[in-house]
């Protein structure tokens, strides 16, 4: 495994059909859907931790575990509703408020639901 964060690896070294790219910004990556790897609750904590690091610069964790709560409630859903991949949390996060407030109104998580 190779980390090539500047791609000069992969235009000097790459073997097609030997090589395998990992990159989600990349045609020619593999397919990988870390969704499918979601078995148990404590798996969907540990995604929004990942997506939302704790941030110590603020004394009230609040702002950590607001944000952590409302990714953790959306990955539910999109679970649930048979649409979970990257794609489709990226485009409910970008959606905007409205849209977000909405699918949290189903959520069966009683933190986010208005």
């Amino acid at each position: 495994m190779i980390l090539d964060a500047k791609n000069e690896y992969i235009a000097k070294k790459f073997r097609p059909g030997v090589d395998l790219i990992f990159n989600p910004l990349d045609c020619d990556s593999i397919q990988w859907n870390f969704f499918d790897e979601i078995k148990r609750w404590p798996d969907i904590d540990a995604l929004s931790a990942f997506i939302v690091p704790e941030n110590k610069s603020h004394s009230d964790p609040i702002w950590t575990h607001a944000p952590r709560e409302i990714i953790a409630a959306l990955i539910e859903l999109l679970i649930k509703m048979k649409h979970a991949n990257c794609g489709e949390l990226w485009s409910v996060l970008n959606a905007g408020v409205s849209t977000i407030r909405k699918a949290l109104k189903h959520s069966n998580n009683m933190c986010v639901r208005g």
